[in-house]
């Protein structure tokens, strides 16, 4: 064949071939073709990220004659509000008169759903108890309720006791326990209550059928493990626009709608109890480069429709001992939204009394925690139901004042010093020198951030992991004091904050010197520091021991000028100390 045809066919097979990703390429889409922009999402709104919702609820027109033919009784009356009480299951229901919205206990359409059994009684009941039988505590989920007459549980109402409400006394006859409610209405909140003095616990006889055949009567010791006070008020589901804030993090809403959701939000508040984990389970966490985020503040609320209802409830007092839960819906198969606080009386913790795991047993603390347990419900209507209304509320509970925003504020967190494994010990790596920081300082005012702080990790000699607490000792590797003293200076000429940072509440090495709590069996009580970490294990001091360690280095704080502390651990650990 001629050369001349070959060459002709080579270049038409390269040209083919060359041409076919083009061909088979797919068309790349406009933006517009790609995605659809919104103009009604307003960061000031409580639906943002999303088009807004403003479907209204339904509000009666007679709220107050469907309140009596529901079997409920007027109470109480504030300004503002109405509290009506049904007292089988111990049921109640407040009337808004801001914009005649109701908010009942249970939720009103329950019977519908066709449920039974336990289902039935936790939502219908009031006052839901669990327990410990201190034959064997290792059982879970034991329970008793208000509704189902094969639990034997009686109320005794006095109306004459509170001024506002209504005082009820909850006896759970088969189990010896009994504690009274609180419920009033004070201004345009309602209170309810658990007074820790007004707690009974005894011991019952029962008649038990031995392995001879023979019936016998042994006593038998119950004990408050948890108690859920009105766990389904404000409760609906996904035909309403609605949803419930939790404290998760900063905040978070759970929207209603029809996917059924399998899992649910069980949070304690502040964390868990160090003082009653178990070493076991913290295994999982360990897989987590990021802990999850706790449950920072004491409140949780609902909103039913578009600027009509909602309500913020604020954990007042016992908000250590407390769970937040929120159930969406179909959660344990159950088609109702609810968000609830629950009430932790006592802890089940592990006792290890060897090295090896196995060598262990499990006890209760024997005493209810000492303390009341009380939770405000504020009640926002119209213009102040929302996701922002729920955060001004708050707000006030708290007395903050509105600051005016004079130019841009933020805080910035430097690394000073740090170090890794080497073959003779540890090797110390500069990162952020006290230099470096006046100069980044420089930097950020050069691009117009006038208001920030300054925290400095890792500042002190042998980083942040080679000495906690942390001694005021300057590290030469970073500067000297010289350096140091010159940081200072600039940072109060410019009115910058300087927060160095100490961990005073743990300590990294479990030695006589640091105070290091102890457990029942004389060992250290030792947690997990973080995630991604190069200590594996930390210990807990004697919170007694901070004072000591301040007023020991007093002076040479003062030398090095030397105001302000950056405190980890502290204000986000919750430690009980139960031995």
């Amino acid at each position: 064949m001629n050369k001349k045809w070959l060459i002709l066919i080579a270049f038409c097979v390269l040209g083919f071939f060359t041409a076919i990703p083009f061909l088979a390429a797919p068309k790349i889409a406009t933006l517009p073709e790609r995605f659809t922009w919104s103009q009604d999402s307003r960061i000031e709104s409580n639906f943002y990220g999303r088009p807004e919702n403003t479907d209204p609820v339904t509000i009666s027109p007679t709220p107050e004659a469907d309140l009596v033919q529901k079997g409920y009784q007027l109470v109480s009356e504030s300004e503002t509000l109405q509290l009506y009480l049904k007292e089988k299951n111990f049921n109640i229901a407040i009337l808004d008169k801001q914009n005649q919205y109701i908010w009942y206990s249970v939720y009103p359409d329950y019977l519908s759903l066709g449920y039974s059994g336990a289902q039935r009684f936790l939502i219908e009941s009031g006052v839901t108890l669990e327990y410990y039988n201190l034959d064997n505590i290792l059982i879970d989920d034991s329970k008793s309720y208000l509704s189902g007459p094969k639990y034997h549980v009686t109320v005794d109402y006095d109306y004459e006791a509170l001024p506002n409400g209504i005082y009820a006394t909850i006896n759970f006859n088969d189990l010896a326990i009994s504690f009274a409610v609180e419920v009033r209405l004070d201004g345009d909140k309602l209170c309810v209550r658990i007074p820790q003095e007004s707690i009974v616990e005894g011991d019952v006889e029962k008649k038990v059928l031995g392995l001879d055949g023979k019936i016998t009567t042994r006593i038998i010791s119950y004990r408050i493990r948890a108690i859920y006070l009105f766990p389904y008020f404000g409760s609906n589901n996904y035909l309403i626009n609605g949803y419930s804030f939790i404290p998760d993090g900063s905040g978070a809403l759970v929207r209603y709608d029809n996917v059924p959701r399998t899992t649910a939000y069980i949070k304690r508040l502040y964390g868990t109890d160090e003082g009653y984990r178990n070493q076991a389970t913290t295994s999982s966490e360990a897989t987590h480069i990021h802990p999850e985020l706790s449950a920072t503040m004491p409140v949780f609320g609902v909103n039913h429709g578009f600027q009509q209802a909602a309500f913020l409830a604020y954990v007042k007092t016992g908000s250590a001992a407390t769970e937040i839960h929120s159930y969406p819906y179909g959660y344990n198969a159950t088609g109702v939204n609810t968000t609830f606080a629950k009430y932790i009386y006592r802890e089940r913790y592990q006792i290890t009394t060897s090295s090896n795991i196995n060598d262990s047993f499990q006890l209760i603390n024997s005493e209810p925690f000492p303390t009341d347990f009380e939770t405000e419900y504020h009640f926002l209507a119209n213009g102040e139901a929302s996701y922002s209304g729920m955060a001004k509320k708050f707000r006030d509970i708290l007395r903050l004042e509105e600051k005016p925003r004079v130019g841009l504020a933020m805080d910035l967190s430097l690394i000073g010093m740090d170090y890794k494994h080497g073959l003779f010990g540890n090797n110390y790596v500069a990162m952020t020198r006290y230099q470096d920081a006046i100069d980044i300082a420089e930097m950020l005012k050069l691009q117009a951030v006038e208001k920030f702080s300054i925290q400095y990790i890792g500042w002190a000699k042998n980083a942040y992991y080679g000495n906690t607490p942390i001694k005021p000792t300057i590290s030469g590797l970073l500067g000297g004091k010289a350096d140091f003293r010159e940081l200072v200076d600039y940072c109060d000429e410019q009115n910058i904050g300087l927060y160095v940072e100490d961990n005073p509440i743990l300590s990294f090495s479990g030695g006589l010197g640091n105070q290091i709590v102890k457990k029942m069996t004389l060992n250290n009580f030792d947690t997990k520091p973080d995630q991604a970490r190069l200590i594996e294990t930390a210990y807990y001091r004697n919170p007694l021991a901070m004072a000591d360690h301040y007023q020991k280095y007093q002076e040479k704080y003062a030398d090095l000028g030397i105001d302000g502390f950056l405190m980890q651990t502290i204000g986000s650990a919750l430690f009980s100390y139960r031995y």
